[in-house]
Parts: C-alpha cells; sequence; structure tokens
C-alpha cells in the first residue's frame, strides 16, 4: 500500500533510536523547557503556593493534572508556532527529506561525522 501512495518506508535500527529519534532533536527538549517554564511560575505566583510544593501538600493527583495541563500548553504553542523546528528535527533526522537525496545534506547524526545518505 505504501508503493502505491508513493510512500518510502524507512526503518530506524535497532538500538539507535537515541541518535535518530525526532524527539531528541529538538522538539522534546522544547516541550520540556516550556514545562519547566510552566512549573517555576507555579512555584513562584505566590509564597503560599511555594510552601505548598515545599511542604508537600500539593498532591499527587493535583501534580498530574498540572503537568498534563502544562504538556498541552507547551505542545499546542509549539506545533502552532515552529513548525519550522519540527520539520527541521524531522529533517535532521532523515524522516522528511526528499527522496531524491538533495536534502541528505540536513541529516545530521550525533557522533557521525561523516554525510549520510539515504539508499
Amino acid at each position: 500500500m505504501a508503493d502505491e501512495k508513493g510512500i518510502l518506508l524507512v526503518y530506524t535500527p535497532e538500538n539507535c533510536t537515541d541518535l535518530v529519534a525526532v524527539t531528541d532533536a529538538g522538539p522534546g527538549n522544547e516541550i520540556k523547557r516550556r514545562m519547566v517554564k510552566m512549573y517555576r511560575n507555579d512555584l513562584e505566583s505566590s509564597p503560599e503556593r511555594l510552601d505548598q510544593w515545599m511542604n508537600g501538600k500539593v498532591t499527587t493527583s493535583e501534580r498530574r493534572i498540572l503537568m498534563t495541563k502544562w504538556l498541552g500548553q507547551s505542545w499546542d504553542d509549539f506545533t502552532e508556532n515552529h513548525q519550522d523546528r519540527i520539520t527541521k528535527a524531522f529533517k535532521q533526522c532523515g524522516m522528511y527529506n526528499a527522496i531524491d537525496g538533495s536534502e541528505n545534506h540536513l541529516i545530521k547524526i550525533p557522533r557521525y561525522d561523516k554525510e549520510y545518505k539515504i539508499y
């Protein structure tokens, strides 16, 4: 079916996701950075709130709800405003590049200093 749709299937080699995972190429770290900022804003919103966090008065349930909310807000903001960075992360991992090889120079695999080619 992929051939019929003009889709080239490419599989990540086993035990290599730390090198070519799109999430690790930027979006994941950016989402985490945004969530940490929201967490800090919540901590600093008032002395009482800081006290709640520091003394264990923020329940596990409340923490899970906050983390889910912050993740959703971070994801929405990043995907709506930074599509170019998401595309770049895919291209750096060789997962959204032109099939003709014209974008192979965009592939950047950590600890691999040679030009990478997709065959």
